[in-house]
C-alpha cells in the first residue's frame, strides 16, 4: 500500500497550486512507469467487473417503474485506454445492452461524445488516441449521458481528479453534468486520499478503487 505522503511531496509542497499539479504529474508518470504489462492487464481486467456491478446498478435503477418493451437505455461515456491509462475494452461486450460513447477532442479546445457500437470502429487520431469519426458516429447532445467514465493521472477518494492538464474534462463537464455520475477510472496507485485541485477543475461523484488484497 503506498502513502499519501510517502509517493505524493507536492502534499507538503507550498508553493501555487499549478505548480503542485505539475509536480503530480511528474510524479505520476514515474510511478505508472513501473507497472508491469501484466499488473494493468490484471487491474483493467478488476477494474471492468467493479464497473460491470456499478452501471448493472444503474439499469436497475432506471428501469424501476418502466415497461419491459420501453427499457430506457443507458448512455455511458468512456474512453480508450492510452498507454497509462486502464483497458475497459470488456464492457462492450460485457454490457452490450448500454450505449456506448467516446470522446473526440478537437483542435479548438472542446471535447464531445459520439456513439460507438464497437470498439473496432474506432480510428487512431492525431494524438495517437483511438477516436471515433465525426462522419460516421452519432454525437450524442451535452448533458445527455448517464454515466461518464473519466480518466487522470491520479484521484482523491474526496472526489478530487488530477487531468493531464489539457482540461478537456473540465471545459466539457462544467455545468453540463448536473444529472450525470462522474466516475474516476484509474489503476490502484493512482488513488490517493486527496490530489491538488483548483477552482474549475471538476470534482468525481465516485472514485473506483481496486479493494487491497
Amino acid at each position: 500500500m503506498h502513502t499519501d505522503r510517502d509517493r505524493f511531496p507536492f502534499l507538503t509542497n507550498t508553493g501555487k497550486i499549478s505548480e503542485m499539479k505539475a509536480q503530480a504529474r511528474e510524479t505520476m508518470r514515474q510511478v505508472l512507469a513501473e507497472m508491469t504489462a501484466e499488473e494493468k492487464q490484471l487491474e483493467s481486467a478488476r477494474l471492468c467487473e467493479m464497473l460491470v456491478q456499478l452501471i448493472e446498478e444503474k439499469e436497475r435503477e432506471a428501469r424501476v417503474g418502466a415497461s419491459a418493451v420501453m427499457w430506457p437505455q443507458l448512455k455511458v461515456g468512456t474512453f480508450s485506454a492510452l498507454l497509462r491509462e486502464p483497458d475497459l475494452r470488456a464492457l462492450h461486450d460485457a454490457l452490450p445492452d448500454v450505449d456506448w460513447y467516446y470522446p473526440l477532442c478537437r483542435d479548438e479546445d472542446q471535447m464531445s461524445y459520439y456513439l460507438v457500437h464497437d470498439v473496432d470502429e474506432l480510428e487512431r487520431g492525431s494524438f495517437g488516441i483511438m477516436e471515433p469519426n465525426a462522419e460516421r458516429h452519432e454525437r450524442v447532445a451535452a448533458g445527455q449521458l448517464d454515466v461518464i467514465l473519466c480518466p487522470g493521472f491520479a484521484f482523491g477518494r474526496d472526489g478530487s481528479r488530477l487531468g493531464k492538464g489539457g482540461g478537456y474534462y473540465d471545459r466539457y463537464l462544467m455545468g453540463r453534468a448536473v444529472h450525470c455520475e462522474l466516475i474516476g477510472v484509474g489503476f490502484a496507485c493512482q488513488v490517493y486520499d486527496t490530489v491538488p485541485v483548483e477552482k474549475h477543475d471538476v470534482r468525481m461523484n465516485r472514485v473506483l478503487e481496486i479493494p487491497s488484497s
